[in-house]
């Protein structure tokens, strides 16, 4: 096992963007997603672990379809936040801007990015989005997301808290729909086969705007509608980057846990205040290639006392196997390789210990470890 990787103290974009309210949330919606930001378990992606995280988008999209059934998040509120190097191992593209009509460059100004997770919501923070370099634009997107399990469709908001993005479809009924796919999937798209795996892909995540941001959009006729398009065109691959991500923290092979205390760093000449939290390792062991070190399964987290994340446990089959999952889970709720017959089951979040001893709430840094020849 390599040492471990030093997280590199800056505040989190989560942190930053909520520290005043968005002109785009009202009061009440404002304090709704401050509550879930103070609640939420929050894991931080190394520099390392981020570009890792980076190739895995880039390279094996096929696998984050694929796999997506174990996506699932350990904590019911949890916060997720990619440093730089992630965004730099992405491929860059090009889009015709609906205002100008030209190609232009996919938006890189991103220096990290955040996403809160809250049951079935998803809402997007970046920092250097709107102005590249400056160390004050963090913000949260105004496009949020629902999303559901494999075989299960994501809810509509009510419209006191968001306003679907309803893509009108085209004489064929095709293209709407292939660009919703490009929007929440980004360059996984390339990787969809079959209609059966469209359909599926389209009910399990919804692009939402906040009401206001809808109004807005609605007063501005053609306008507003070409600035929306822009604004989702930004964003694209925020759900095939959760995915990404949440798969890598269910791998307990590669992951070692430990703890950090509460304390005081420097960012920018100013001590930054910091929680007690664990810091997550991700360790490829000897496997140069990532996605050998993905298809391999990993055991179970060893338990633990007090606050308990949700994982997948496993059972039998062989561990070397490079394993053929269904979507969906049978009535008993496991998954069981087609190839090796080795099962696989979520056990959800829960705590340990006595409840005396009061309710911790956790910050994850996650780095990775050196591969070894």
């Amino acid at each position: 096992m390599t040492a471990a990787t030093s997280v590199k103290a800056h505040p989190f974009i989560l942190d930053d963007a909520l520290a005043s309210r968005p002109p785009f949330l009202d009061r009440q919606r404002f304090e709704q997603v401050s509550a879930v930001a103070r609640r939420a378990e929050r894991f931080l992606f190394s520099a390392d672990a981020s570009a890792l995280i980076g190739r895995f988008v880039a390279d094996c999209p096929d696998l984050i379809l694929q796999h997506r059934q174990f996506a699932r998040p350990p904590y019911s509120e949890m916060y997720i936040e990619l440093q730089r190097p992630f965004i730099d191992q992405l491929a860059r593209g090009y889009y015709r801007d609906p205002v100008t009509d030209l190609l232009v460059p996919t938006p890189s100004g991103d220096m990290r990015l955040g996403y809160l997770i809250s049951g079935s919501r998803i809402y997007v923070f970046s920092h250097g989005r709107d102005k590249p370099g400056d160390p004050l634009s963090s913000t949260m997107t105004q496009i949020f997301w629902t999303w559901a399990a494999p075989g299960q469709r994501a809810p509509f908001e009510t419209p006191e808290r968001g306003r679907p993005v309803l893509l009108t479809p085209d004489t064929d009924g095709g293209e709407a729909a292939w660009y919703q796919l490009a929007i929440s999937l980004g360059t996984a798209v390339h990787k969809v086969t079959g209609e059966e795996m469209r359909e599926a892909l389209l009910g399990e995540a919804r692009p939402h705007v906040f009401p206001a941001v809808g109004e807005i959009v609605d007063r501005s006729g053609a306008k507003g509608r070409a600035t929306l398009h822009a604004m989702m065109y930004g964003t694209s691959g925020d759900i095939r980057n959760v995915w990404a991500t949440l798969l890598w923290l269910n791998r307990p092979a590669h992951t070692v846990i430990t703890n950090q205390a509460a304390g005081r760093r420097f960012y920018r000449g100013k001590p930054v205040a910091f929680k007690a939290h664990h810091v997550v390792e991700i360790d490829l062991h000897r496997h140069r290639s990532i996605r050998r070190a993905f298809t391999l399964s990993g055991e179970r987290l060893p338990p633990r006392r007090h606050s308990v994340r949700g994982a997948f446990h496993h059972s039998g089959g062989q561990f070397a196997c490079s394993h053929d999952w269904p979507l969906t889970p049978d009535t008993g709720g496991h998954w069981q390789c087609r190839r090796c017959g080795r099962l696989r089951w979520w056990v959800k979040e829960h705590r340990r210990g006595k409840g005396a001893m009061g309710v911790v709430q956790h910050t994850y840094s996650v780095t990775t470890g050196e591969a070894v020849a």
